[in-house]
């Protein structure tokens, strides 16, 4: 997904073994902002991360269809993408 002049990546969608990796290029990005959202809009995860490029771990997360929030720290670039969890 591109937006912004930010490239997002996200694997493997649907998400399994409870990890999620995404990758981010966008130029001057390293520091960025990642939430998860849920259908209905609440927050159920969130991490800043250093690298852009990164796996996390979402075990805490329920099944379903959730929206990936990706900003730069500075605020400059920001996208979405959905993402679902098995």
């Amino acid at each position: 997904v591109f937006a912004n002049n930010m490239e997002l990546s996200v694997a493997p969608n649907p998400a399994v073994n409870n990890e999620i990796r995404f990758y981010v290029k966008s130029a001057g990005v390293s520091k960025v902002n990642v939430q998860l959202f849920d259908i209905t809009g609440k927050l159920a995860y969130e991490f800043f991360a250093l690298d852009a490029n990164q796996t996390q771990r979402i075990s805490n997360l329920n099944s379903g269809l959730y929206f990936l929030n990706v900003t730069d720290v500075n605020g400059s670039f920001s996208t979405t993408q959905r993402v679902v969890v098995k």
